[in-house]
């Protein structure tokens, strides 16, 4: 095969094709807050909608429209960041705004993950339980994940599942290995001393109906 055709025609297919981001119209890269990687990629920190880039929540800005999709720009002037409302909390991502655990959705996708619109409130999925701010949804042993923070504690997320992890075990929350021998035992000993109490009874009752009878 001709090496002038491989170096440019086949290697720049090859190279495009690997990048995921979007192409500028006019092949030269002009979008704010872009940056040329043989196509425009967004900067550090920013995401592409649109054709455009858009900063993250957290992320600096210097006003409204420098943020994604409902988060805004606040804080003082020289510290501005991409905020989300109150009743609503960023995705895993920080590239949207989605609505947390509690408050009001019209659908599944306005909430965050793990979390669905259950008659017209976000609620955590089957197998997850919110977060004390109820700005996720913590995931019990057997839950998909993406991160340990996706999991509920004593658990690590590992092959898209949260499981326990070395030490602790369950089958929905982890507990220590140790502690849950030391639970049977204390069981154990309560079952015996009841039924160690029933046998007092009972002998009690036999010998009170001997003594009756004789």
């Amino acid at each position: 095969m001709d090496m002038k055709f491989l170096q440019c025609i086949v290697l720049p297919c090859l190279m495009a094709a690997a990048v995921a981001d979007f192409v500028d119209s006019d092949a030269t890269c002009t979008i704010l807050n872009g940056q040329c990687e043989t196509r425009c990629t967004c900067n550090e920190g920013y995401t592409h909608m649109d054709e455009q880039c858009f900063a993250k929540v957290g992320r600096s800005c210097a006003m409204n429209t420098d943020c994604v999709p409902d988060a805004s720009c606040t804080g003082s002037t020289g510290s501005q960041t991409c905020q989300c409302p109150n009743s609503l909390v960023p995705s895993f991502y920080d590239t949207k705004c989605k609505v947390k655990v509690g408050a009001e959705c019209k659908d599944s996708s306005d909430c965050m993950i793990h979390s669905e619109c259950r008659t017209g409130t976000c609620a955590c999925m089957d197998n997850y339980t919110p977060s004390s701010d109820n700005k996720t949804c913590i995931g019990y042993v057997g839950a998909e994940c993406d991160d340990i923070s996706q999991c509920i504690e004593h658990a690590a997320c590992s092959g898209g599942k949260c499981k326990c992890a070395d030490d602790y075990e369950g089958n929905k929350t982890c507990q220590k290995k140790e502690s849950l021998n030391e639970t049977k035992k204390i069981a154990i000993g309560v079952c015996l001393g009841f039924f160690l109490v029933c046998i007092g009874f009972y002998c009690c009752c036999c010998h009170c109906c001997r003594t009756k009878s004789s």
